[in-house]
């Protein structure tokens, strides 16, 4: 499990994420409107407000 005293940079996940982008270790995702979801992933960045 991840160590929460000291998160990595970035999003918290992309240590242990099997699809993550060069971005999710540098920049943490906003969070986007996905079909009335939100999410926070880069993943879903160009999917904001799909139908």
């Amino acid at each position: 499990p991840p160590d929460m005293r000291s998160p990595p940079r970035g999003c918290r996940f992309h240590p242990r994420c099997e699809r993550k982008l060069e971005i999710c270790s540098k920049d943490e995702p906003p969070i986007f409107e996905l079909n009335g979801r939100k999410v926070s992933c880069w993943l879903y960045a160009e999917k904001e407000g799909s139908a």
